[in-house]
């Protein structure tokens, strides 16, 4: 049997053409999805949640999501201490969550996020289904997200499977973080852009998102996952190290203020929930102290609105999918980067 080998693009190998701009201002630019909220999700990992990052979350009307290395009574804890604004409040659940679990989470959460790292699963789509309809019938206006996977076939077979009545929104893309190491450790993965350019080429129906999850280092990256058709994104690297995230995960040295920040396949992260480590695909790193997240946010904010109205548009929605974009050689990645000079801002 031959094997057939295309090409997959990443971030960095592809810009955005300019489009006429409908806008005076980039404060012009509105950011809002159809539900309310700017669809950046704060990534569930222990190192970037806490409730103070959710509380930054909340007030910057973006989306945190608890991780679910934790017992149910602690999730139930932490949505308890923060619902006052379920559309930017997520939990994250998994296979061994029953029913009765999701249906006591999705009373607090506005967001239910089916945290598997492979789930592109016989065992996984049968399971989203059964989800899919328990919140159809008791809480239809919790948002299910469902990740991870790289193969659009996934989505095509969600899409088939799911009726338009049952809103779903797909996490794509594995190993693209940056403490990820999931294509290191197994070969498997298809990087972000491309994954989100395969899964969006698909008819899927109007009640299907697409959030671009891993290797989404800064603005410009979230721009052309919007551009490529990601209706969300999902970080976790530009949220790390802030003073909002656990005070567990902070050292002071004579060098200065550091934060740990690891993946939650990593050894730091299963020893510390499990007590036993196996099937290692994450790593750990520490990051200087990079002061308050919401400085972060506004920051991403202003890189989003412009590269928006630069686009052609006036809000983030129409950009979704619309972009055009140029592919880049190696020496075009270097002119458009400051990294080799000052290193990154973000990540």
């Amino acid at each position: 049997m031959p094997i057939n080998i295309r090409p997959a693009l990443c971030f960095d190998d592809v810009q955005l053409v300019d489009g006429l701009n409908p806008v005076r201002s980039r404060s012009e630019v509105y950011l809002e999805n159809g539900q309310g909220y700017i669809p950046i999700y704060i990534a569930p990992m222990m190192a970037v949640n806490s409730i103070e990052m959710q509380e930054a979350a909340t007030k910057a009307n973006i989306v945190h999501v608890l991780h679910r290395y934790n017992t149910l009574e602690e999730r139930l804890d932490f949505l308890q201490s923060v619902s006052h604004s379920p559309k930017n409040i997520g939990a994250s659940i998994g296979m061994n969550d029953t029913d009765e679990d999701i249906l006591q989470l999705a009373q607090w959460a506005g967001h239910l996020n089916f945290d598997v790292a492979a789930c592109y699963s016989e065992a996984v789509i049968e399971r989203v289904l059964n989800i899919s309809n328990l919140l159809d019938n008791e809480f239809p206006w919790v948002h299910l997200i469902v990740g991870n996977y790289s193969n659009p076939a996934f989505a095509e077979r969600m899409a088939t499977l799911l009726a338009p009545e049952h809103p779903l929104t797909l996490k794509v893309s594995q190993g693209g973080s940056g403490v990820c190491s999931t294509r290191l450790m197994t070969g498997v993965g298809v990087p972000t852009f491309q994954a989100v350019v395969d899964s969006e080429s698909l008819t899927l129906g109007a009640d299907f998102g697409l959030i671009a999850d891993g290797g989404v280092k800064t603005p410009g990256d979230m721009v052309k996952s919007f551009a490529a058709g990601a209706t969300g994104v999902m970080c976790g690297g530009m949220f790390s190290a802030h003073e909002e995230c656990s005070d567990e995960y902070r050292i002071v040295t004579d060098q200065g203020v550091f934060y740990e920040y690891f993946g939650m396949a990593s050894e730091r992260a299963k020893k510390g929930h499990f007590g036993k480590v196996k099937n290692v695909e994450g790593v750990s790193s520490l990051k200087r102290l990079k002061g308050s997240v919401a400085d972060t946010i506004e920051s991403i904010k202003d890189g989003l609105r412009s590269g928006i109205s630069m686009q052609g548009y006036s809000s983030l929605t129409d950009l979704v999918g619309n972009g055009e974009f140029v592919q880049v050689s190696g020496a075009g990645v270097r002119e458009a980067s400051t990294y080799s000079k000052l290193g990154p801002s973000f990540g």
